[in-house]
């Protein structure tokens, strides 16, 4: 039998983190992606600072985040990269956050998703985080 705890969920609007492109791990992707619109990262670290684990993207993909914690004493966290707030399908059509993609039609967007044990990467990601926080 499964125990399902209660969550608590959190949205907000992430501010644009800059020097991301530059990174090794986003530079790879960047002439493949949407390169005129500004980036963003959340990162998940551990007590001890030695995993991490991040979500990059562009704010014109998705430009807000729901964050997820367990009710509970545990440590489990969840991030959700989303286009709109987590509204019923009829308050998104009034605050005109509806995207409608036609018949073969298409709506592009993309996220890195990683995870790093490297001390210098969860430096300097943590680093730029908190600069676009100030």
């Amino acid at each position: 039998m499964t125990r399902l705890d209660p969550i608590r969920c959190y949205q907000y609007v992430p501010e644009p983190v800059e020097g991301l492109a530059a990174l090794p791990l986003v530079r790879d992707y960047w002439n493949e992606i949407d390169c005129d619109s500004e980036l963003t990262a959340e990162m998940l670290v551990n007590a001890n600072q030695d995993t991490a684990a991040y979500v990059i993207r562009s704010l014109r993909c998705y430009p807000r985040s729901l964050i997820a914690k367990r009710a509970t004493r545990d440590w489990m966290y969840a991030l959700e990269p989303c286009k709109t707030r987590p509204n019923s399908l009829k308050q998104k059509t009034i605050d005109g956050e509806i995207v409608y993609v036609g018949p073969h039609g298409e709506c592009k967007g993309w996220i890195i998703l990683g995870a790093t044990q490297d001390p210098q990467e969860i430096a300097t990601l943590m680093q730029m985080i908190r600069s676009a926080a100030e």
